[in-house]
């Protein structure tokens, strides 16, 4: 006789095996409570010491061995030490705003051979930028040349404006020895750098106050790193820093953090650290347009977290939140075990400080905590109802 041919669907198959395996998952995990229960019992060792030490021995739980083996009690020694953490970061080069010169006359007037004529170009202290000439400060040149023989005040007048306009006290001096006014006036670079943020043109007209260009020294640049605010506490002014860019992986670059902004960003939820990077070793690189640290770059930054104070120090996966607290779960030997209440500090690594709770040396629950807490608890309202009865 034929068999019949099965026309059962895989799909149903599969959801059968599913259902087979969560409903093992969950008989294996009623089992293993069972167990727990049934094997974890309150010590009854009362002392006579009051309400409180009854309510501590009857936290106290007894777990045979064979229970502490099958739900794989693991214990360790609270040791005693600085924590240190090592922060990695993103940053950006930046100008450094200490470095930038604007150029702006106190005068009016009208731009002459400008020398200082596009934006990139680079330029010493010293440098001709551009002459300017102003009828104010020509009326004023040939002011001081006629008072100056027959009323100082007027003549001493006469320089304390070219000097409040900025003219060098050389060209006053060349005016009265010569006795001719000079037309244009120079104006020479303040410092060195790079030319940026031009504004004005040959024979632009320009007004006292305008912000005609900028000079930046590019050698000098800020690296600004986002610092998250859970790792704000390891970082200070001083804090090594070690810089890698993307463009020459291998290769380390020294510097500090020499400031921390106070503003938070607050959709990173950061703060801004800036670091100053060393230029020692950067050889032909150290500085204008061969310097590594170029304003727009990314690099990648590891901050050396300057160490906590030492303190007892315990894996961060012992720890019990419960939603009332912080709890550790001390082996007291034995087979006896007893939740402690504790107050966490910084963490790092995968450890964490304990502030208040433990003294360091005690012997501490690193998994199957959770069951334990959760059988000491039971014990302690268990034992707070018979008391109230």
């Amino acid at each position: 006789m034929t068999e019949p041919i099965s026309r059962t669907n895989p799909s149903m198959k599969n959801k059968k095996n599913n259902t087979w395996r969560r409903t093992g998952f969950a008989a294996t995990l009623l089992l293993g409570t069972s167990l727990l229960m049934a094997a974890c019992a309150p010590d009854s060792d009362h002392d006579a010491h009051g309400d409180q030490d009854a309510t501590i021995q009857a936290s106290i739980v007894r777990i045979e061995p064979v229970t502490r083996q099958n739900i794989g009690v693991q214990t360790t020694v609270v040791d005693v030490r600085p924590l240190t953490r090592s922060i990695r970061a993103t940053g950006h080069f930046v100008m450094d705003e200490q470095a930038e010169r604007t150029i702006s006359p106190k005068v009016s007037g009208w731009v002459e051979h400008l020398e200082a004529d596009f934006d990139g170009k680079r330029v010493r202290a010293g440098d001709h930028l551009f002459d300017l000439y102003s009828p104010e400060v020509l009326s004023t040149q040939e002011e001081l040349l006629t008072a100056r023989d027959f009323d100082d005040d007027l003549a001493e007048s006469a320089r304390r404006r070219l000097r409040l306009w900025d003219i060098p006290e050389r060209i006053i001096s060349r005016v009265e020895e010569t006795g001719i006014p000079m037309r244009t006036i120079p104006f020479h670079a303040p410092s060195g750098g790079e030319i940026m943020r031009k504004q004005v043109t040959e024979g632009a007209h320009v007004t006292a106050g305008d912000r005609l260009m900028d000079i930046v020294d590019i050698s000098r640049t800020w690296l600004i790193v986002d610092v998250h605010e859970q790792d704000l506490a390891w970082i200070g002014v001083g804090t090594k820093a070690d810089v890698e860019l993307p463009w020459n992986p291998g290769k380390d670059f020294g510097g500090e953090v020499d400031y921390i902004y106070h503003m938070l960003n607050e959709p990173l939820r950061a703060a801004r650290a800036r670091i100053v990077l060393s230029s020692e070793n950067l050889g032909d690189m150290a500085g204008g347009h061969h310097t590594p640290f170029k304003p727009g770059m990314f690099a990648t930054v590891y901050l050396e977290g300057r160490p906590a104070p030492a303190a007892p120090i315990v894996p961060t996966s012992s720890i019990v939140r419960n939603g009332r607290g912080e709890v550790i779960i001390l082996d007291l030997g034995g087979g006896r075990f007893r939740p402690v209440p504790v107050t966490s500090g910084l963490s790092s690594d995968g450890f964490t400080q304990i502030l208040t709770g433990l003294e360091g040396g005690e012997r501490i629950v690193t998994s199957a905590q959770f069951l334990i807490d959760s059988e000491a608890n039971l014990g302690a309202a268990m034992a707070g109802m018979d008391m109230g009865q």
